[in-house]
């Protein structure tokens, strides 16, 4: 049960996550019903995956490697590492992630949020992530309700809201103390209502992501 409306939190650890695999991929996938899904996609060398999911807000996260994005048919854009992608989704846009290189694998987050819970900026279009120093959060600009940041192990960060924020927290690498909850590489959760949040690294290079949203809908 993922349902945010009855509990002021939801954690999804990684081992129970859909997933799907075939000889092109690995796609493990991650839903907390009405506010936001993530796709994990370990993707094989010269291979696509193709999403269908039709409504929402699109963000597309490289992870290891660079990634081309097939936007409409001949019409493509390459992200990049240290960039992030946005834009809507509807009947028209299903997106196709493609990896041409022949000798490498490569790992992106396929973030799709929905459109009636948000108060998201949906600013689209293909976006730096500045990553000047760790042990601090990256800089996205437009994207001020995403937070992305590297740690060392046993450095611990705060973050205080003016108002109630409802918060998304998925591990990409490493682990944490989040909110006094383990957070294990790909766990999850979602937290309802809060003014701040605590966490903790437990793990060298630890990578976490925070996205952000106004009120408890």
């Amino acid at each position: 049960m993922t349902d945010h409306s009855t509990y002021n939190s939801v954690f999804i650890p990684s081992d129970k996550r859909r997933k799907e695999t075939t000889t092109n991929y690995t796609s493990s996938i991650t839903t907390i019903d009405g506010i936001i899904t993530i796709i994990e996609i370990e993707l094989q060398a010269c291979s696509k995956f193709k999403t269908n999911i039709e409504k929402g807000i699109l963000y597309i996260l490289p992870v290891i490697g660079n990634c081309i994005l097939e936007k409409e048919k001949n019409k493509t854009v390459t992200v990049h590492s240290e960039q992030l992608f946005s834009q809507n989704l509807n009947e028209h846009f299903q997106p196709v992630i493609i990896h041409n290189e022949s000798d490498t694998s490569i790992k992106v987050l396929l973030i799709v949020a929905e459109h009636h819970t948000n108060s998201l900026q949906t600013s689209q279009g293909l976006f730096e992530i500045d990553f000047q120093k760790k042990n601090t959060w990256a800089l996205i600009e437009h994207m001020e309700h995403i937070k992305i940041g590297v740690f060392d192990s046993r450095v611990k960060s705060e973050i205080r809201y003016a108002s109630e924020k409802q918060l998304i927290a998925y591990s990409i690498n490493g682990t944490f103390e989040f909110e006094n909850r383990l957070l294990h590489q790909s766990d999850c959760l979602y937290l309802a209502a809060m003014t701040n949040v605590e966490m903790e690294a437990l793990t060298e290079f630890a990578i976490i992501l925070i996205i952000e949203q106004d009120g408890c809908q």
